[in-house]
């Protein structure tokens, strides 16, 4: 990867109307701020202003194919010239322009030239106008990562899909799950588990269609994809997640049938399948969930209670508990629906929000820990998550486990609570379960997974004597979740 300096004042000229302007100035919040894609683009287009469609469509495909590849085209350019100590926003220029030559049908000229134009100072366009010059004339001579002397195999995987190193050993570790982790892998079994890590490293790496959560108290899954269908929308029933949608290209997701009327919601099917698991058995049930926001979670559940049914939603931050209201109110669940704005390992809080919010009840019969996470298992749709190191996720798996235990006492004997992240790591699932079944020995039982729609997602933990749910982006066109759920036996 480019070795960079801090931008330098006038080093970066971005021209703030251009698709590729924006693109710049948004992987430059993502590279310097740690700023989410996402926001950083609509932000930015909407800054913009006047950009026509086909310029947002550029902007976004410049950014998210700049963050899946961060690493592989970092590769190429450091093939080509000496790149250390390159300033930030001149690296930035030179990965939109060698993502435009190797990756789109841009013509080289107009490549070079708009990435030239990204650059303020004129030592520093030379350079790069230099550098992708030669890109477009010797991109046939350049060495691979998978030939590249200097890397082993899973150096390599790394560069090519761009993920960090000590993630693939992470999911490889993951991977072999419960019964194989304290074996030692030989011969075939060696390479089938490895075999397993490339498949998911290259998985994470292509960009996901559009996955659409239907509300099935509003409307059927054929319902709904028939008037997407109808409307001349690329979309299909989910392959592996029943009641899920998947849609390719479209345009924005609010000007798609039935977004207005409530009968879908963008949500993965991993995260669907996460309120399958968590939703009570019985209707009328008091449900408490711990960082609720945005609400996709807390709809869905919402639409699963039944008369009388209550979700108590917990969100930290107060301005978030709008996106809660607007998604269960177009849903038509927001009768069932209680936002609260409260620290969620806060449990005097969280008590006081049961009893105001729930009829007095003194404890949940459900509690969902959505806890707080790497993101790892999402980066299909989140890439600039590549960009984060092992020592940033340190103390996550403190904060999961407080989260459970605040749930611990929040739950009534008898009562479930569902613990989930979006990401694979062992570090934050098993490994935060088997810590809170011991703190918690003899009063929370790990449950079997049941249901017939869940079943292919169960994976067995026979050491605690019931299943994890385990979604893999690469079996299934899922993000990569985890999640348990426990039974309050005393």
């Amino acid at each position: 990867m480019l070795a960079v300096l801090p931008a330098l004042a006038g080093l970066a000229v971005t021209a703030p109307t251009s698709s590729r302007g924006v693109a710049h100035r948004v992987l430059l919040r993502c590279a310097r701020d740690g700023a989410f894609a996402d926001r950083a683009l609509s932000s930015a287009i909407e800054g913009a202003g006047g950009l026509s469609g086909g310029d947002r469509a550029l902007a976004t495909e410049l950014v998210y194919g700049v963050l899946r590849h961060t690493r592989s085209l970092d590769h190429s350019l450091a093939q080509l010239a000496t790149l250390n100590r390159t300033a930030l926003p001149t690296a930035v220029a030179l990965r939109i322009g060698a993502y435009e030559l190797l990756h789109l049908s841009t013509p080289d000229h107009a490549a070079v030239d708009e990435a030239v134009s990204l650059i303020g100072a004129k030592a520093q366009r030379r350079f790069v106008n230099g550098v992708l010059r030669n890109l477009a004339r010797g991109r046939g001579r350049l060495v691979s990562p998978d030939a590249d002397p200097r890397l082993g195999a899973r150096a390599a995987l790394a560069v090519r899909t761009s993920t960090p190193e000590w993630l693939l050993d992470d999911v490889a570790r993951a991977l072999r799950g419960d019964e194989a982790a304290a074996l030692e892998e030989e011969g075939g079994e060696a390479a089938a588990a490895e075999a397993e890590v490339v498949a998911w490293a290259e998985a994470s790496q292509r960009a996901p269609r559009l996955a659409l959560r239907v509300n099935e108290a509003r409307c059927t899954a054929d319902a709904a994809l028939s008037a997407l269908v109808g409307a001349g929308v690329d979309a299909t029933l989910h392959p592996a997640a029943p009641g899920c949608l998947l849609v390719r290209g479209g345009g924005a997701p609010h000007r798609l049938p039935g977004f207005a009327e409530g009968h879908w919601t963008v949500q993965d099917a991993a995260a669907a399948l996460i309120g399958a698991l968590a939703a009570p058995a019985a209707g009328g049930a008091v449900v408490l969930e711990l960082c609720a926001a945005p609400g996709g979670k807390t709809t869905h559940l919402a639409s699963l209670l039944g008369e009388g049914g209550v979700v108590v939603a917990v969100e930290l931050h107060s301005r978030k508990l709008r996106l809660i209201e607007e998604s269960s109110a177009r849903l038509g669940v927001a009768a069932a629906v209680r936002p609260v704005a409260a620290d969620a390992t806060d449990v005097p809080a969280l008590r006081a929000a049961l009893a105001a919010h729930a009829g007095g009840a003194q404890a949940a019969d459900c509690v969902l820990v959505d806890a707080p996470c790497s993101g790892m298992g999402t980066l299909r749709r989140n890439p600039e998550h590549r960009a984060k190191g092992r020592a940033q996720l340190a103390a996550l798996p403190a904060l999961q486990g407080r989260l459970l235990d605040a749930a611990s006492a929040c739950v009534r004997v008898g009562g479930v609570v569902t613990y989930s992240v979006c990401t694979p790591r062992a570090e934050e699932g098993d490994d935060v379960l088997a810590a809170f079944l011991q703190r918690h020995a003899g009063r929370f039982e790990l449950e079997r997974i049941e249901a017939a729609a869940l079943r292919p997602f169960a994976a067995p933990r026979e050491r605690w004597g019931g299943d994890v749910l385990q979604t893999w982006t690469h079996r299934h066109e899922l993000d990569s979740h985890y999640a348990a759920r426990m039974r309050r036996v005393a």
